[in-house]
């Protein structure tokens, strides 16, 4: 439900605290999943604050923080190539 309800506007930018904090395996892999749909039909970025290492294989760029400032950013997995 809190997908769909910060979908509803159709926002340009989605902040995700912990988007899999107490989820199961499956059901943390369901939800990335469905955000990568999400941004590849509509082009809304997703910003995720996480401890959780699974993330990271979903994720195209990864900015580390430590104590307030940037410490490391570092291009995961490139973005798909537009098709013309």
């Amino acid at each position: 439900m809190a997908i769909a309800r910060a979908m509803v506007k159709k926002p340009k930018l989605v902040l995700a605290d912990e988007p899999t904090a107490n989820l199961d395996a499956a059901n943390s892999h369901n939800i990335l999943q469905t955000m990568l749909k999400i941004n590849e039909i509509t082009q809304t970025t997703f910003i995720f604050a996480t401890h959780d290492e699974k993330v990271i294989g979903y994720l195209r760029r990864k900015i580390i923080l430590n104590d307030g400032k940037v410490s490391d950013d570092i291009l995961v997995r490139p973005q798909k190539a537009e098709v013309i």
